[in-house]
């Protein structure tokens, strides 16, 4: 006989079952009958799966591109989810003002430790609040003012590859090779390999040795010192955080390259996204658990990329570092600064109180400030390589206007300053058309048509609240509607003005051209980003005669959240006949007392005095380059002072660097300057 209680149960199972089935059968016949005058792939109505591989597998974008050219301009990706290729979606998707539209749930997938950035805030409010803080420290007013940071790796990455090209050994290859098995992996790889910057196969990483740089670049101006990666020649970092073992031997490209994949698939899917407790519990299971290994190690990556950011961030805030107490007017002062003043913040307020901001908004100038930078600067020199026509009459503008780098510029130290390139138009043209090509962010960025959004009407369609609208830039940026037959060709002159009609090549037009997105949105660093690409492009050009390695070899690339680009990685690099290697000892033709002179009479000039004392620099073996320096105006062997002093072995062994007893176990050399006229460096 059946217990009652138990036929109750069992029947009431049922009954939640049949509930559960029937809300979900209503939930698929709504999607389906909603937009069904939009075409997509059938199951892409039910489901975001199918969009979700191709992004795991690194092609959304040519995904989303081979559906517009089957189905037309208005295309459903995913549930609630339209992509449009039309330009005249650019306007209405990425609008300005009243008819702006909030970024979508999809970002949440990039937030760190719960503190969203000017990135991925949706609030518009909070977006408005924090673009304000960070305009006036990314103008170009602001980013000019910081070109001597810039100058400074300029010229270590150029030294470096100097000593590549005039080696006749191995044994700076081998070095190199030792140095990345005792480290891990090299750049960007996920099998063990060669640290960034090493000879390949007759030639040189140069796309490794770009992210060195450009590492170098804005941690110098976001953490208030240097990443020290052009020193090492690797961006494989010699730390290790208890949270993120399975990262600790990747260098920093692959993990924000991973960390971009992973949060482009999970951000397809919200709801695993959260914040709180809870989210913090699905955040745990998803890193231990999640069957894919891609994505455990992105989540992994987004959490060493955090713990690197808030030590260096919290180190420059101490009150206890030797740096602090040195106004360092760089990126980083002028954040904390514009960010005290848009939260309300006095000069005494405890650095605890805005730390949080003050790092999440470094981690996004480290990732999308540098990654992408390196990513389409490679892009960019493989299309001058890829053309000879083009790299021809790109040296010639360079050589008229700056001069090729010959054996002055190693005794002057004089690197091209960016007055000097910033309005060349054919090198101008020449990254335009490469950043068409090589779209930076190719299968479009999401917005929302929220309850609150005025009516949304797109191609005669009307949107109804809660769709994700994005247009693919990879799309646009090669559709023959808008440049022409030969849009999938790589055409300088579409970008000149005095382009010669013969040619048939129709005009560019900027407004077309996503790179650094379009409306309130848009990459608010463009300014330092096409500074560090047009000093890059034009230096190195200028200094090396270059070749692919393997001219018939394609540029392809891989999606995470940003494009990256594969298999390019090696150039066959030479030194100009005219040119000869830098020498440290000859930056300057004055001679070493006069330099250290000089930096002494600048720092009179200027009355650095206080708690320093006399604060004087003294010359004890000009022929070894030994020097010893006030420790307080050098700054500790972990940071860098007023002058940016890091000597490895001075004298009294005042600022020896010991990797064991440096708080983030990172190797430093620093540079010696007293003005952005004068430098040394010591090696």
């Amino acid at each position: 006989m059946l217990d009652p209680c138990a036929f109750d149960s069992f029947e009431m199972l049922n009954l939640v079952i049949l509930a559960a089935s029937l809300a979900v059968i209503v939930k698929l016949v709504s999607l389906g009958r909603q937009y069904k005058n939009i075409p997509g792939p059938f199951l892409s109505r039910y489901s975001s799966i199918p969009l979700a591989f191709h992004s795991r597998g690194g092609k959304r974008a040519l995904y989303v591109d081979s559906l517009h050219q089957k189905y037309g301009p208005l295309v459903l990706i995913a549930p609630n989810n339209i992509s449009c290729s039309h330009p005249d979606a650019i306007n209405v998707v990425y609008a300005q003002g009243d008819n702006a539209l909030p970024k979508s749930d999809f970002y949440k997938a990039f937030v760190m430790d719960g503190t969203p950035n000017l990135f991925n805030t949706q609030d518009r409010m909070e977006h408005a609040k924090r673009r304000k803080a960070l305009a006036h420290p990314l103008s170009y007013r602001s980013v000019k003012e910081m070109e001597d940071w810039v100058t400074v790796n300029m010229f270590k990455l150029v030294a470096n590859l100097d000593k590549l090209c005039s080696t006749k050994s191995t044994s700076h290859e081998d070095s190199m090779d030792n140095q990345a098995r005792a480290n891990g992996l090299g750049l960007g790889a996920e099998i063990p390999g060669r640290a960034s910057g090493s000879k390949q196969s007759g030639g040189i990483n140069i796309h490794a040795w770009f992210n060195c740089f450009t590492f170098d670049v804005i941690s110098d101006l976001a953490f208030g010192q240097s990443l020290g990666m052009l020193d090492r020649g690797t961006d494989v970092l010699p730390i290790a955080t208890s949270s993120s073992r399975m990262v600790n031997n990747l260098g920093v490209a692959a993990m924000i390259g991973l960390r971009g994949r992973a949060a482009a698939f999970l951000g397809l899917f919200p709801e695993l996204v959260g914040f709180g407790r809870t989210g913090m519990m699905i955040r745990w299971l998803l890193t231990n658990f999640w069957p894919d290994p891609l994505i455990r190690k992105g989540l992994s990556s987004s959490d060493m990329l955090s713990d690197i950011a808030t030590k260096c961030v919290r180190r420059r805030l101490s009150p206890s570092d030797d740096i602090s107490q040195i106004a360092r007017d760089d990126l980083l002062n002028r954040l904390v600064n514009e960010i005290k003043k848009s939260e309300g913040h006095s000069d005494t307020t405890q650095a605890s109180v805005y730390e949080r901001i003050v790092v999440t908004e470094a981690m996004l100038l480290l990732s999308a400030g540098s990654d992408t930078t390196a990513d389409s600067a490679a892009a960019i020199m493989w299309y001058i390589l890829a053309n000879k026509s083009v790299y021809d009459r790109l040296m010639a503008e360079l050589d008229e206007n700056v001069g090729i780098l010959s054996q002055e510029f190693a005794a002057a130290d004089e690197l091209p300053k960016h007055d000097q390139v910033k309005s060349l138009p054919y090198l101008n043209a020449t990254i335009q058309e490469a950043l068409r090509m090589f779209a930076t962010n190719s299968f479009g960025l999401p917005r929302v048509v929220s309850n609150s959004s005025k009516p949304v009407m797109l191609l005669g369609q009307r949107i109804l609240p809660g769709t994700q609208l994005s247009v693919p830039a990879y799309t646009i940026q090669r559709d023959v509607n808008i440049w022409g037959e030969d849009a999938n060709e790589f055409k300088v002159e579409r970008w000149l003005h005095d382009a010669d009609t013969s040619l048939h090549v129709k005009k560019g037009d900027p407004k077309h051209l996503l790179t650094f997105g379009v409306g309130p949105r848009m990459c608010i660093g463009k300014n330092l980003a096409n500074m560090q690409l047009q000093l890059l492009i034009a230096t190195i050009l200028l200094r090396y005669k270059l070749e692919l390695c393997d001219p018939e070899e394609d540029l392809e690339a891989i999606e995470g959240f940003m494009n990256k680009p594969v298999k390019f990685n090696r150039c066959g690099f030479t030194l100009h006949t005219s040119n000869t290697p830098l020498k440290p000892q000859s930056i300057h033709t004055w001679t070493f007392n006069d330099i250290i002179d000089g930096l002494n009479l600048a720092m009179d000039r200027k009355g650095f005095q206080g708690s320093w004392g006399s604060g004087r620099i003294d010359v004890r073996e000009p022929s070894s380059g030994k020097v010893v320096v006030d420790r307080q105006l050098a700054g500790s062997a972990y940071s860098q002072g007023l002058y940016q002093v890091n000597v490895a072995d001075d004298l009294d062994n005042e600022l020896t660097v010991s990797p064991t007893s440096s708080k983030l176990g990172l190797d430093w050399t620093y540079v010696l300057a007293s003005s952005s006229h004068s430098r040394l460096l010591i090696l």
